[in-house]
């Protein structure tokens, strides 16, 4: 064996203060619990009895004595390093592996002198203020390498297998025009989600001892196909809800579909719409339908709970390593002087919007106290659809005028880094509601401003921004309006009552069969539901908790919401992100948190004569919302 694999030079041991132990022999029969576990239960390999052998020694001699402590999270980190770069290899052998213990010997250094840095920075500046503080580290610490953006086309694709309880990458590569097959999958892939992320929450765990004091109450998921013969009998189920051809409501899983009575039934909270994974509470009738009482979204799963199951997946493919967090969050905390700024609906050819967004830079460009790390624009930039036709050279021009107007801050365009995200008008949507995820804008318009801009980013829509620890989500879409559209009308305690009456005249006077009545009562009665009944924040926070119930940006079915079959994992928000900015332009601007998600919407950045934009201090995890006279 290379002995030279497994030391560390003179030089970098008199430089660093990576601790150095006395090597010992640890034997298969200690090592191999721990490296099955780890290898086979959570990342599905199998381990040869030489790479296992090969293991012993190497975290033997790495850790000494520290070996139990240590092992668990090293193994994890080697197995991690072998899925990427042997995808389709399950089988680990001696030969491969000795590559993958060199490559994690160079990131672990790497990662140390991080760690040893960032501390030392801290500590230095423990006189300064948190302002002072920052501006200090700064200069020290380029803030840039802690701050990745992740655009939606290149995010990793993890499909959860239902036989190992785990997330799998996929090795098939995404196309813009998928096999037929792919579209099927996307709601069997949803489905498992919610239903692994369901079993894990302990009101669906069943009680180990019925008769112990800890025993309360607990629910059970019933499949559709189970319900056979049991007429009369309650349950809970949970699939996917939608209209069929004779206007009624359907509930749908994996086995079976079920016809469903909701004449009396309550919503649960929130926004549902067609497409939705739902949990339906109820009883099995005689005629074969299901009656249900309560209709509602699976709970939501905090961060944490997630991370504590899936924290060896990489969904970002980000390849952050976990034990740096602590010192990425230590470090992030102190940049108290750092601000995100999210700015929707920058028409480009509207002069109150030019206005507005001049104002809005100035501010910035002439503080001394605060600083936009990140400026993030919106569309859409031009204030009617883009054409093919005619419209790409007035594009351009209006790229090229807002490239002017950011020449003027040159404190912002040289330090600041700028994101685009395209709406519904910009290239190539057409004015329609485009494909999910959306392309960025095309480099042919925005050449000026990438020789403008230091640092700029054309993005996807939606994408991602990941600022040290933080995951944040930018999403530009009016989902508000297609929810309040679309939204399935049931009783609830805060929805005005149904003018039955009213709503039977109308039936009456429909000449149409039955069938098509019973479309029309759908209708009417969705039509009171969406009626203005619920204030701006809650709406708001209806909009919120249902995304995030549904761990989805797009919640609808697809015929209400066209996506790319195969980037469909690019919606999904589980995790649940730390910052979820929506920019929804068809309601007022907000932030509200649900289930430890932060989430904000900038509104219209011209609204009433008023300059609108957010504001977001990641260090303390606090928005504000700007309103400014033009």
């Amino acid at each position: 064996m290379n002995e030279k694999l497994y030391e560390i030079s003179e030089n970098v041991v008199e430089n660093s203060k990576i601790p150095l132990f006395l090597g010992v022999n640890i034997e298969l029969s200690q090592l191999r619990p721990i490296a099955f576990r780890i290898f086979t239960k959570r990342y599905n390999l199998t381990l040869k009895s030489d790479a296992l052998k090969e293991l012993a020694i190497f975290i033997g001699r790495k850790f000494g004595q520290d070996w139990h402590t240590e092992s668990e999270s090293v193994l994890d980190e080697i197995a991690q390093l072998w899925k990427k770069s042997q995808e389709s290899n399950f089988l680990v052998s001696k030969d491969l592996l000795i590559p993958i213990l060199k490559k994690w010997n160079q990131l672990n250094y790497l990662k140390l002198k991080v760690q040893e840095q960032i501390p030392v920075l801290l500590e230095n500046e423990t006189l300064l203020n948190n302002s002072q503080l920052g501006a200090k580290l700064e200069e020290k610490i380029d803030i840039k390498q802690y701050y990745i953006y992740i655009d939606a086309f290149n995010q990793p694709k993890y499909i959860f297998d239902i036989t190992h309880k785990s997330f799998e990458r996929s090795n098939e590569r995404p196309k813009i025009l998928g096999d037929i097959s792919h579209k099927i999958s996307i709601y069997r892939e949803r489905f498992y989600l919610i239903k692994q992320r369901l079993l894990s929450n302990p009101t669906f765990q069943e009680p180990g001892f019925y008769g112990s004091i800890s025993h309360k109450e607990w629910h059970k998921i019933t499949s559709i196909k189970n319900l056979l013969g049991r007429i009369g009998k309650e349950f809970m189920l949970l699939g996917v809800i939608s209209y069929g051809p004779e206007g009624k409501l359907w509930l749908e899983d994996i086995d079976d579909r079920i016809m469903l009575e909701t004449d009396d039934t309550i919503n649960g909270g929130g926004w549902i719409v067609p497409g939705c994974i739902v949990l339906a509470d109820g009883i099995y009738l005689e005629n074969g339908t299901f009656q249900v009482f309560v209709l509602g979204h699976p709970p939501c799963e905090p961060k944490y709970l997630s991370e504590k199951s899936f924290d060896h997946i990489d969904f970002l493919g980000t390849n952050q390593n976990r034990l740096m967090k602590k010192q990425l969050k230590d470090a992030e905390t102190k940049f108290s002087h750092v601000r995100l700024v999210f700015a929707a609906d920058v028409i480009l050819d509207d002069i109150l919007s030019m206005k507005a967004l001049k104002k809005m830079l100035y501010m910035y460009e002439t503080r001394d106290d605060i600083f936009p790390e990140v400026i993030i624009l919106m569309g859409n930039f031009i204030s009617v659809p883009f054409h093919n036709t005619g419209f790409s050279a007035n594009y351009k021009a209006l790229f090229n005028s807002l490239a002017l107007l950011l020449e003027s801050f040159p404190k912002l365009t040289r330090r600041s880094t700028f994101i685009f995200l395209p709406g519904p008008n910009d290239p190539w949507a057409q004015g329609g509601a485009p494909l999910l995820p959306q392309r960025g804008i095309p480099k042919i318009f925005t050449n000026r401003i990438r020789k403008s801009c230091k640092h700029v980013f054309f993005a996807s829509n939606p994408s991602r921004l990941l600022y040290f620890t933080q995951d944040i989500v930018l999403y530009r879409d009016n989902t508000m309006e297609r929810l309040r559209r679309h939204s399935l009308c049931f009783n609830d305690i805060n929805a005005p009552s149904i003018n039955e009456n009213k709503l039977n005249q109308t039936s009456e006077n429909s000449n149409n069969d039955a069938s098509t009545n019973n479309i029309m009562q759908n209708i009417n009665k969705q039509k009171k539901c969406t009626s203005n009944h619920l204030s701006n924040l809650q709406q708001a926070q209806n909009l919120v908790r249902t995304l995030l119930d549904q761990s989805h940006l797009s919640p609808f079915s697809l015929s209400l919401r066209p996506i790319i079959w195969d980037f469909d994992h690019t919606l999904r928000l589980y995790p649940i992100p730390h910052l979820m900015v929506i920019a929804d332009t068809s309601c007022l601007a907000f932030n509200t948190s649900y289930c430890g998600c932060l989430s904000i919407n900038p509104g219209k950045l011209v609204n009433s004569y008023k300059a609108s934009w957010a504001e977001y201090n990641p260090a303390e995890n606090k928005v504000v919302i700007f309103e400014e006279l033009i």
